[in-house]
């Protein structure tokens, strides 16, 4: 074990696993806002799944929506920098995720989507590099487009017209492509943001705080942030309610999985509500916000290196997401 797995290891491991009282959170505005950003685009990100399957482009639900957003971020972001990617490649930002198996049946649904092409390498055809394709980019627009207006603190949830089944899958030629410094900055922070998160993860495994790794990073983290936000908001949430925010994601029992996984590690607790004891809350720990402030400064410092800068012009902790659920 390193030193910096051992002294995370002695942080987490010094911090018990009971309930906090908000007014002694140490989380501080930036780190807030970071919770409610992921706040906001995972309620976006609902709404825009149901949008696209309605739409018909899928013949299919993808099998792990976040996973696979990062597939497309580094594809396109890859392909953008004129570095096109393998598979094999691929795989390997996702090593201490998923397997490759898991991986290629990503791309597979991807593929079947019109959504990327393999194209053999002309200087290497042993190589197989994985394009992005017209109907991508349209629906990458909004995806960036909204990830860029959670940022900026607008987080109405917008439904876009998706013609992308009109679009035919064919690869796009990196000239031709419409997304502007903005967009090709989010892709860049997401890759990064992968890299980093990898780091993390291997070093929070590797320090013995969790008996064994979450089933799926990008949906723990998620809830992570969920149960935060709502606890930070004075609204601790139920186990029903947080499964409301992945029904487009995953199942209530594959939610139900990931919130006994947190418990066993002591990141979270159960607490009967004293006004109605048929409801139970999930409360973060103590030992959450302590793993959950190197989490929320990661992000920020990420964001912060590709150009996202922290404005908070009235003094208030105003990039906090509504929340409505």
């Amino acid at each position: 074990m390193g030193n910096g797995d051992k002294l995370m290891s002695e942080q987490i491991g010094a911090t018990p696993p009971v309930p906090l009282d908000p007014a002694e959170s140490t989380l501080d505005a930036e780190e807030r806002a970071a919770l409610g950003i992921d706040v906001a685009y995972v309620q976006w990100r609902a709404d825009f799944r149901r949008t696209v399957v309605a739409s018909g482009v899928l013949n299919r639900p993808w099998r792990s929506v976040f996973e696979a957003d990062m597939i497309f971020t580094i594809v396109a972001h890859r392909w953008i920098a004129g570095r096109p990617i393998t598979h094999k490649e691929l795989a390997t930002y996702f090593e201490l995720f998923a397997t490759e198996a898991t991986v290629s049946r990503h791309v597979d649904d991807m593929e079947d989507g019109g959504m990327i092409v393999r194209q053999t390498d002309p200087d290497d055809r042993r190589r197989i590099l994985l394009l992005p394709t017209k109907r991508l980019e349209l629906i990458g627009h909004e995806y960036l487009r909204t990830k860029i207006r959670i940022m900026r603190d607008d987080n109405k949830v917008v439904l876009p017209n998706i013609a992308a089944a009109a679009v035919q899958p064919v690869s796009l030629d990196r000239m031709d492509s419409t997304l502007n410094v903005q967009e090709r900055a989010v892709l860049a922070l997401d890759v990064a943001w992968i890299d980093w998160r990898a780091e993390f993860r291997r070093k929070v495994v590797a320090s013995g705080v969790m008996d064994r790794p979450w089933r799926s990073v990008f949906e723990a983290d998620m809830i992570l942030s969920i149960v935060a936000h709502r606890w930070l908001s004075g609204r601790p949430i139920t186990h029903k309610e947080l499964a409301t925010y992945f029904e487009q994601f995953a199942t209530e029992a594959t939610v139900s999985r990931h919130v006994s996984d947190m418990e066993e590690a002591g990141m979270i607790v159960r607490e009967t509500d004293p006004l109605d004891r048929r409801r139970i809350f999930l409360l973060p720990t103590e030992r959450l916000e302590a793993m959950g402030r190197t989490f929320l400064q990661g992000r920020i410092r990420t964001m912060s290196d590709h150009g996202f800068v922290w404005s908070d012009e009235s003094g208030t902790d105003s990039k906090t997401a509504s929340d409505p659920a």
